[in-house]
């Protein structure tokens, strides 16, 4: 891997970067539908996800999804030098990561966002959105690294979109990874390849690219003096609360059209987020945003798209043709990503550049 080959046959060997081959879920243990195959080498993220695809390509296995870990250390010195702005960073830029890896196949296919859970044992999911608790768990494992722990937490924080692993994971100490595990196999390689080594090249830069100024000015105009109240501002900023309330939202607007339903009307929003929680994104503060709290003229154009979405999205309940509904809430989540530029803003904060975002219908 990492070679470039003209026409013709090979005989590559692939000992060296081949691991473990793992069945894809329970079923597959049974049915032997589905493996995994891991491979592994130090170049970069997305050189290592174009050189699977093509390995498998020749195969005959054409259009696989992918999990890819990005490993980087974690710089040990300054997160015990300066715990709580160090462990906000960890935070903030897993949060992040997801935000843009869920705005992402929103836009381009037209991914509803949802828990997948097994058929036949509710107890088992398949693919799990992340959420606030994960993203509470996460700085929190950077603040016991800090002080000199180290915390086991295995497969804790495997998320659908973007997982976290620490160095229980890896095979040497001071490391942590992104899984990022939504590589869909009808995707854009090319744009996987630049999104994947956007992040590893933040995550190996001085402060994951976050400046310590940003951070600190941040929780000062939010009033967070303590690490608690910093874990529970940087949680809390990530969208996926368990429900729609008239209630615990900051923004006047929002709560203006919340307060003017019936209760019925916000059960079935609630109800509705089970079926795509982007949704939630729509019903989200996100005034608070350390990428969007100092930027009035962002945030105005945040509220006029969601006020457009919200009212959007509630005349929606009344819609019989469930085809039509979901067809409509997807067009509208899309509508609001990119028209109040927030995957815009997310993207630049990776300093993303070239995508080809092509909004699917």
């Amino acid at each position: 891997m990492g070679q470039i080959y003209q026409p013709g046959t090979y005989t590559i060997d692939i000992s060296k970067v081949l691991r473990n081959i793992e069945y894809m879920s329970p079923k597959s243990v049974q049915d032997v539908s589905g493996i995994e195959i891991h491979f592994r080498t130090n170049l970069n993220a997305g050189t290592v996800s174009a050189d699977a695809s093509k390995f498998l390509e020749a195969l005959g296995m054409k259009n696989q999804s992918q999990h890819v870990h990005i490993v980087s250390k974690i710089d040990i010195e300054k997160l015990r030098n300066n715990k709580v702005t160090e462990s906000a960073k960890y935070g903030e830029f897993y949060r992040r990561a997801n935000l843009l890896a869920e705005m992402y196949e929103v836009l381009t296919n037209r991914r509803r966002l949802f828990m997948k859970i097994d058929e036949d044992d509710p107890g088992v999911t398949h693919f799990g959105i992340t959420t606030t608790d994960k993203v509470e768990g996460i700085i929190k494992y950077f603040l016991q690294t800090s002080n000199g722990l180290s915390p086991k937490i295995k497969d804790k924080y495997k998320m659908g979109y973007v997982g976290m692993r620490g160095s229980d994971k890896y095979d040497s100490p001071g490391l942590w990874g992104l899984e990022y595990r939504s590589v869909n196999r009808k995707g854009n390689r090319n744009n996987y390849k630049k999104i994947l080594d956007a992040i590893q090249n933040k995550m190996e830069s001085s402060g994951l690219g976050i400046d310590d100024t940003e951070v600190e000015n941040w929780l000062k105009e939010m009033n967070a003096t303590s690490a608690k109240e910093m874990v529970s501002l940087i949680s809390q900023n990530y969208y996926r609360r368990k429900n729609i309330s008239q209630s615990g939202y900051t923004s006047p607007k929002l709560n203006e059209i919340l307060g003017d339903l019936d209760r019925d009307t916000i059960s079935k929003l609630s109800d509705l987020k089970d079926e795509n929680l982007g949704i939630m994104m729509v019903f989200h503060n996100w005034d608070q945003d350390m990428l969007f709290y100092d930027k009035p003229d962002i945030l105005e154009r945040i509220h006029k798209n969601q006020m457009r979405a919200a009212h959007k999205i509630v005349r929606l309940l009344k819609e019989k043709d469930e085809t039509k509904r979901r067809k409509a809430t997807i067009d509208t989540i899309q509508n609001f990503i990119k028209d109040s530029k927030i995957f815009e803003i997310i993207s630049e904060s990776f300093e993303l550049e070239g995508l080809d975002i092509r909004v699917k219908e």
